[in-house]
């Protein structure tokens, strides 16, 4: 099913505990496994990442989680 790009919501997470480009992709990997994400940047010397996604399927809670099982503290930025 493809997502179109006029309901994609984008937001901005603070990540810590990044140390290295394989961090970056557990992270990035973590967020993508998300249902309904359709786009992850992760900017390991910002401690950050940006996910775009469809707010009918999932929630920056649920994104969040899903980073922070990966073994990264995520938190929705300005939440």
């Amino acid at each position: 099913m493809s997502i179109e790009s006029s309901s994609l919501v984008t937001k901005n997470f603070s990540v810590t505990g990044m140390t290295c480009g394989n961090c970056e992709r557990h992270v990035r990997h973590a967020a993508e496994e998300v249902p309904g994400v359709s786009a992850v940047t992760v900017d390991r010397p910002g401690n950050a990442a940006t996910v775009s996604y469809d707010p009918e399927r999932t929630t920056p809670a649920a994104i969040a989680a899903a980073i922070t099982e990966a073994g990264y503290e995520a938190t929705e930025a300005g939440a």
